[in-house]
């Protein structure tokens, strides 16, 4: 509940009133780690994340049409290397989901 707060939260019209607005993860992480690791938003459930997420772009798009979504992508074992050299104290990701 406390993800879904945050994420209409910032997707709400006064937010796009300033000139520069960045999110990071928001919908798309959720629609991932939700299901994966804390047991909500499956297809199976209320809210799926499959009928959620698309509802949320749609909004973002209302407001700023002229958004740009950025992929940042690193090799598996990048990722790995990354977590063990400097591992995040409240890390979501598990290294065998990589």
């Amino acid at each position: 509940m406390v993800q879904r707060h945050n994420i209409y939260y910032h997707i709400k019209p006064t937010n796009y009133e300033r000139p520069d607005h960045i999110l990071i993860g928001l919908h798309i992480e959720d629609a991932v780690y939700g299901p994966l690791y804390f047991g909500y938003g499956r297809e199976d459930q209320p809210n799926s994340r499959k009928v959620v997420s698309p509802l949320i772009e749609g909004e973002i798009l209302r407001y700023a049409p002229d958004t740009v979504l950025v992929l940042v992508e690193a090799a598996p074992e990048v990722i790995r290397r990354r977590m063990r050299e400097s591992p995040h104290q409240n890390a979501v990701l598990q290294e065998k989901d990589v």
